[in-house]
């Protein structure tokens, strides 16, 4: 997942973040021991790039867009933590799993008590969707400048061929009217 920047929240869904994305295909496979979580990599691959899409990271190599991918990774880290949620791969589902405190380690300030954890998460998924509301309307304003330019050209175009028209009208060689421009 590190390797897609993408968090447990973005993979495993439908989810309280994501209660609309379809589940991607993973199962379970016995590995040294173990069990690892497989994930088919055209859905992992598709499921990234829809992310970068709706929260405008670019594609590719691009080191602001990594850094804000895996901060974002981390913060769906705590956001589960405080959620006091985990997926189970073999269930397919996700279920409560309680914030354990660690003897000698304290918990986070906003570990601490119920209200606390739903303050944070309220507060996470404003984060959230404010991001993606400020990408939608950053994508707005680029497709609206970008209109304009083209309607400025189109303008420009159009105000050089009355401009030619009109030298040719005043008995001008097509040489010269094309020196006018």
């Amino acid at each position: 997942m590190k390797q897609y920047n993408l968090s447990k929240l973005d993979i495993f869904t439908p989810n309280r973040l994501h209660p609309t994305l379809p589940p991607l295909a993973h199962g379970e496979y016995s590995v040294m021991g173990g069990v690892a979580t497989m994930i088919y990599k055209p859905d992992l691959i598709a499921r990234r790039r829809y992310m970068g899409n709706l929260l405008g990271f670019m594609e590719g190599i691009h080191i602001k867009s990594i850094k804000k991918a895996q901060k974002r990774v981390r913060r769906h880290d705590q956001l589960m933590a405080h959620m006091e949620t985990a997926y189970s791969a073999a269930r397919k589902t996700w279920y409560y799993s309680p914030v354990i405190q660690k003897e000698g380690q304290s918990l986070k300030k906003s570990l601490e008590t119920k209200q606390s954890r739903d303050e944070f998460v309220r507060k996470a998924f404003e984060v959230e969707r404010a991001e993606r509301h400020e990408e939608e309307e950053l994508e707005r304003r680029s497709e609206h400048q970008t209109k304009e330019m083209l309607a400025q050209q189109r303008h420009k175009k159009e105000h050089m061929e009355q401009h030619r028209a009109a030298a040719r009208a005043q008995g001008a060689s097509q040489e010269t009217a094309i020196e006018l421009d």
